[in-house]
């Protein structure tokens, strides 16, 4: 705070970083006049200060940025590093099941060709069965032919039998 305008304890007012120093102000009628004291290191130092805070916040404002950015740099490799180790994980999958699904294919494929040679066989082996029984039919049929033949046979052997011996037939019971 500055003390009020004539009192002894005036002080100039505060300058700004980037304006020249202020004109000295009319020294009040009951003080003396006093230069200021300052010498060419002091003044140096008051320009360095007005300018090397604002330069340090800055440089570290900068610093802090930069090692964000590097952190995040970073972070992005180890993401993208991620990233391609996923998907070489996912293609290494995606190859196994490939191969899989060829290997499925083929398998699939020998059913098939397995599947096919089994219903030719089981056709050829029911035309086999069939023949047979095809064979056996014609021999049941022969055998009741033969059968019909035994029985006209026996039955004439039966008729010249009593015709020869002339044997009354006697019913039985």
């Amino acid at each position: 705070m500055s003390a009020p305008a004539g009192s002894a304890t005036a002080q100039p007012p505060a300058r700004m970083a980037h304006t020249a120093d202020p004109p000295p102000t009319a020294p009040a009628t009951d003080e003396a006049p006093v230069a200021p004291r300052r010498g060419f290191l002091a003044a140096g130092w008051d320009k360095f200060s007005d300018n090397a805070i604002p330069s340090l916040v800055v440089a570290v404002m900068a610093g802090l940025v930069l090692f964000f950015f590097n952190e995040t740099g970073d972070q992005i490799t180890e993401t993208n590093d991620r990233i391609t180790r996923l998907e070489e994980s996912i293609d290494t999958r995606f190859a196994a099941v490939d191969a899989r699904l060829t290997k499925l294919e083929e398998n699939q494929q020998q059913i098939a060709v397995t599947l096919a040679t089994l219903v030719a066989e089981f056709a050829a082996f029911e035309e086999d069965v069939d023949a047979r029984f095809a064979a056996v039919d014609a021999r049941l049929a022969k055998l009741e032919e033969n059968q019909q033949e035994i029985a006209v046979t026996l039955t004439r052997l039966v008729a010249l039998f009593e015709a020869h011996y002339e044997v009354p037939v006697t019913p039985s019971g």
